[in-house]
């Protein structure tokens, strides 16, 4: 009952709501900002001439994308195509054609060096295993062995226009805004609100219920505001640009292509919004841990948002899920996972033992 009345109280709350709708403004315009450069009739027609080839790779796309390709460099290299409207040609233009034509023969290539890329990447974990087995660290060469197993077989088998994927998932705007909210919705519970304390706080007992249902609050405010945001990112994005190549293999985008994170691109987007949602836990913890100590709202809000952009600044980026580093004895982009979770159990518990202390001392305030 104290839970979901904390819940009801905090969506009730007039500012949390106006910094609600205020941050998901501001989000939608940092979107809108990111896919402006693609909302024009150039990209829109070139978008229409690539689907053409979206999907399984077969040997008639690449028949054709080859063919044109040539045709097209040819009458470009020659300063013979034509710059006027043309019905025979896919997109208008024959120089339009060109450019797309050659983005997909670049892509072809990528897709057929892939193979040379990865048995380079193979060689260097393996000799790196061998080294560290050299040294007597045979668990860690196994697990670089075990990696090396891993992508070994791989094969790139779809072709995709990952312009939009690419986007979304170096986007992060959106994280900075959650970490605000979250931030100050710890501020307003623990700091500023005294709505039920001289009705409720009769007793330690009764204290003591209050803070955990508080708590439960913010750790689950967190969450929800966390996934709010994420699917806002995800429909807009969408929505805008498409996200072609959503569901391939996380390992078909150029730069993971040595990824040891074997899910898709739409798997590895829920790891970065656990990511996102532990980073933001974080934050809210500290908040909770200083109001706790001192009651003084803006000291424990900006303390907990510096502690959470420098913790957003180090989180996750391509190189966390490469060709592995290993911390912890795990790939470091889930060693960081690792890390997160076990501080934001230490700070809840922490948050218990400092309110536990303050009863103690004879502090009504939760």
């Amino acid at each position: 009952m104290l839970f979901l009345y904390e819940i009801k109280k905090l969506y009730k709350n007039k500012l949390f709501f106006f910094l609600l709708v205020l941050f998901i403004a501001f989000d939608f315009f940092c979107i809108f900002t990111t896919c402006k450069p693609y909302l024009d009739e150039t990209y829109k027609t070139e978008t229409e001439l690539t689907d053409r080839f979206e999907g399984k790779l077969t040997k008639e796309k690449v028949d054709e994308i080859t063919y044109n390709y040539n045709r097209l460099e040819e009458l470009v290299n020659n300063n013979a195509y034509s710059a006027e409207y043309s019905e025979s040609s896919y997109t208008g233009y024959e120089y339009m054609d060109y450019n797309v034509f050659s983005k997909l023969n670049d892509e072809l290539s990528r897709i057929y060096n892939f193979a040379d890329k990865t048995d380079e990447i193979i060689e260097k974990i393996n000799s790196y295993a061998d080294f560290l087995s050299d040294n007597e660290n045979d668990y860690l060469a196994g697990k670089y062995r075990k990696t090396a197993d891993s992508i070994s077989s791989r094969e790139i088998t779809e072709i995709h226009n990952y312009t939009a994927v690419n986007e979304y998932i170096d986007y992060d705007t959106s994280s900075l805004f959650i970490i605000l909210l979250s931030a100050f919705t710890s501020v307003i519970t623990f700091s500023k609100d005294r709505e039920i304390v001289d009705i409720l706080y009769t007793c330690t007992y009764g204290k003591a219920k209050i803070f955990s249902a508080k708590l439960m609050m913010i750790i689950f405010s967190s969450a929800v505001i966390t996934f709010l945001f994420r699917l806002f990112d995800l429909i807009v994005f969408k929505s805008f640009i498409g996200l072609r190549g959503f569901t391939s293999p996380l390992f078909y985008l150029e730069k993971f292509e040595m990824t040891y994170f074997s899910g898709s691109v739409m798997s590895f987007s829920v790891l970065e919004t656990v990511g996102v949602f532990l980073s933001v836990l974080i934050a809210s913890m500290i908040c909770v841990c200083v109001s706790v100590i001192t009651y003084k709202a803006d000291f424990s809000l900006l303390l907990s948002v510096t502690a959470a952009l420098i913790i957003f600044s180090k989180g996750f980026s391509a190189d966390d899920f490469n060709y592995p580093k290993y911390a912890f004895f795990l790939p470091i982009g889930y060693a960081r996972l690792l890390l997160y979770l076990f501080i934001s159990a230490v700070l809840v518990i922490l948050a218990k033992i400092l309110h536990k202390g303050s009863l103690k001392n004879g502090n009504i305030k939760a």
